[in-house]
């Protein structure tokens, strides 16, 4: 005997997208400071978007969004609070009330810690300017040198080939032109670099930047490798790219804090992190409510029919009872959310 299905797979999670949580920034047009990135915009209402299937069945790329968008809450949460101590005791620090030294090199250590763990400890989804990724792993962002827009725009034509250890040492050739203007040329360098997983485009000041996931960013820090006709890249055999990657919003490990001096450069590292990481929250919180509108949206188009045909089921298949009929339905109704019954209910 079987029963209609009521609920899809992972759905109290889907639910649990009614927990508050935060967003993120979105990243700047270039790697200019930091301070002048503008406030986010809110996230397209798609990346929480249930398609029109079976009443009930909530996607698992849903349920992804979901649980990666609170695991970067959690992150920006704890976050906060490291960085909230340490500018408290860098700032009574600097006033001449001073901490204990134990004190301030706890917060610091703890800090720089938390911060290196970034990747891993957000889901991969808040990248190093605290800018949110909804949909895919965060992104590093880095220049190549040899490729701003004085030497695209002053050497002549050339070909330049580029190599990435990992896809069958396969050269990936571009052709640069100066007479192009640097969105063509990035254009160019983007659809060459792409089967390897790194995108370019053109800044404002007309400089080429290029972007990665950040799992895949040791492998192209320490592996891209590029030759040229001598113009731009030396020719003849494949040398090892000069990247510079972004600068990071936090930079914890480089800080000196047994100084004034030091304690002044850290603490506007501190106050930009802080706005960023509201920013990212104000964000993630409106994508979460998109999610649980979402979630509505789908309970009232698709579960009031679902739920009479499991109880009309469902009295005529129990209109009889016996141990086998009970053996068979209790299973069917374990692990249903009492939410999720109170819902259907409320619909008819």
């Amino acid at each position: 005997m079987q029963l209609p299905a009521l609920s899809g797979p992972d759905h109290s999670t889907a639910l649990s997208a009614r927990v508050g949580a935060a967003g993120p920034a979105q990243r700047p047009e270039s790697m200019a400071a930091v301070a002048a990135a503008p406030a986010p915009a809110t996230l397209p209402a798609s990346h929480f978007t249930l398609p029109r299937s079976g009443a009930g069945v909530v996607p698992p790329q849903f349920n992804q969004n979901v649980a990666n968008a609170q695991q970067a809450l959690s992150f920006l949460d704890e976050l906060s609070g490291q960085l909230q101590q340490l500018k408290g005791q860098i700032s009574r620090q600097l006033t001449g009330s001073a901490p204990t030294t134990s004190a301030l090199d706890g917060a610091h250590r703890r800090l720089a810690q938390l911060w290196a763990a970034r990747p891993e400890r957000s889901g991969y989804r808040l990248d190093s300017q605290l800018a949110y990724s909804p949909e895919a792993p965060a992104r590093q962002r880095f220049r190549l040198r040899g490729l701003d827009s004085r030497t695209l725009a002053a050497a002549s034509a050339e070909t330049v080939a580029f190599s990435l250890t990992g896809t069958q040492r396969q050269a990936m050739g571009v052709r640069l032109d100066p007479d192009l203007p640097p969105e063509a040329q990035a254009r160019r360098l983007d659809q060459a670099l792409a089967p390897a997983g790194i995108r370019a485009h053109a800044s404002r000041q007309g400089d080429v930047e290029f972007s990665v996931a950040e799992t895949e960013w040791p492998r192209v820090r320490d592996q891209l490798s590029v030759k040229g006709e001598g113009k731009r890249f030396p020719t003849g055999q494949f040398v090892r790219a000069r990247t510079e990657p972004e600068t990071p919003l936090l930079a914890p490990e480089h800080w000196q804090l047994d100084t004034p001096e030091g304690l002044r450069q850290a603490l506007p590292q501190i106050l930009r992190a802080e706005q960023q990481g509201q920013h990212s929250r104000s964000v993630i919180e409106r994508s979460l409510a998109a999610a649980g509108q979402a979630l509505d949206r789908s309970a009232a188009a698709q579960g009031a029919p679902a739920a009479q045909r499991f109880a009309d089921s469902f009295t005529e298949q129990t209109a009889e009872a016996n141990y086998p009929l009970l053996a068979t339905l209790s299973p069917s109704l374990l692990g249903l959310p009492r939410p999720r019954i109170d819902r259907l209910l409320a619909l008819g």
